[in-house]
């Protein structure tokens, strides 16, 4: 797996992150399962945010680490709080779009 240096912190990340939106779909064995895969594989980056399933995403995924940590595990989380895009929002008006 190739790794790219994360800004100039002195961190390198996975060329290719997880995202684990849908993550909630598995049983806490399935996602410990598809971390530690996607930890033997080289992934240590993570698309994570907590409007994902209404938090229960992140906290599958803390309890899929916290069976099996892997080392030098780094998670991207997009959170975004406004009154014009809340954190529960399913579309994002354009001029406050997170990826503005």
């Amino acid at each position: 797996m190739k790794h790219l240096n994360l800004g100039g912190v002195g961190v390198s990340v996975s060329a290719v992150a997880l995202g684990v939106m849908r993550i909630t779909k598995l049983n806490v064995d399935e996602a410990t399962n598809l971390l530690e895969s996607a930890h033997n594989a080289g992934i240590n980056f993570f698309d994570n945010a907590d409007i994902y399933d209404g938090g229960k995403a992140e906290t599958l995924f803390g309890q899929a680490l916290k069976k099996k940590p892997a080392s030098h595990v780094m998670m991207s989380s997009s959170k975004v709080r406004s009154a014009s895009c809340p954190a529960n929002a399913t579309t994002f008006p354009s001029s406050t779009s997170p990826s503005r």
